[in-house]
């Protein structure tokens, strides 16, 4: 339902308006992405996403329990020990505690 390069998010308008109760949950995952690209750079970024994606969204999008909860901060925002969408999810969980499903798990997510 969106994508980022460096710091210009893109979201797609149908989904957007279908779905109003994830526009803060999917913003929030995406300008997560934007700080990551700003860590990585472009090739960084681009290199260890693009893998990750392809993996597909149960394997790439879902928290693991080790990070589930946890804050995230500067220090762990492009941790290699999560993929980066990982990372993002659990950053929009803390900022929209309420989206306890998420819009990849409803299957709004179309690659």
């Amino acid at each position: 339902s969106g994508y980022t390069i460096g710091n210009s998010v893109t979201l797609n308008q149908e989904v957007w308006q279908l779905i109003p109760e994830n526009q803060e949950f999917t913003l929030a995952h995406e300008m997560t992405h934007s700080v990551q690209y700003g860590e990585l750079g472009t090739t960084g970024f681009l290199s260890r996403y693009l893998p990750e994606w392809c993996r597909g969204a149960d394997a790439n999008y879902g928290i693991p329990n080790s990070l589930l909860g946890s804050p995230v901060n500067m220090s762990n925002i492009v941790s290699p020990s999560y993929t980066l969408d990982q990372i993002a999810q659990q950053n929009a969980h803390l900022v929209v505690p309420d989206n306890t499903i998420g819009w990849w798990k409803r299957g709004e997510l179309s690659r």
